[in-house]
């Protein structure tokens, strides 16, 4: 993400958001503040714009956070086809992404623009997380694992991760 003096407020949206997704935090006929946030909340995902039709360019903890996202979410896949996950499967699934997430918050270091089209990605990979972990009212936990995927896959196809490959494949 751009240079954490420049842009101080990262780890407060960070804690700002996983304070949005707490237990509870959804209540019914919450109309929050029209934001990325917000929609993804809902499963409405964001429209990207590529930089001038051309993906924006990562850097190594963007990589490496996001590659282990989509591992983590192939190793859940993993554990589905062998039968039905338990829910301390789902929670360690989200807690892994909340991890990762959190991580490409502190160390990565992009634009001002690649940062904000990251962001509309991130935001939808936590409020899909938050599915997972059974706090999003009729939200099923495996439609969170699905939503993850499809922000991977939006990522892959928006951003220039060299060797990318999508998380439904």
């Amino acid at each position: 993400m751009a240079d954490m003096e420049k842009n101080s407020w990262i780890p407060g949206l960070f804690l700002a958001m996983t304070w949005l997704y707490a237990p509870g935090a959804l209540a019914a006929d919450d109309h929050a503040a029209h934001s990325h946030e917000s929609h993804a909340a809902h499963g409405e995902p964001q429209a990207l714009s590529l930089n001038n039709g051309k993906k924006w360019i990562t850097d190594e903890p963007l990589r490496r956070g996001m590659g282990n996202i989509r591992d983590a979410i192939e190793r859940h896949r993993h554990v589905t086809h062998a039968g039905k996950p338990t829910a301390a499967q789902y929670t360690t699934l989200a807690k892994n992404i909340h991890a990762e997430a959190g991580y490409i918050f502190q160390n990565c270091k992009l634009d001002k623009k690649a940062d904000e089209a990251l962001h509309v990605i991130l935001a939808d990979v936590l409020s899909s997380a938050a599915a997972i972990e059974g706090r999003q009212k009729g939200v099923s936990r495996e439609r969170g694992v699905a939503r993850v995927a499809g922000a991977l896959d939006r990522y892959g196809r928006s951003f220039d991760h060299s060797g990318w490959e999508p998380a439904n494949k």
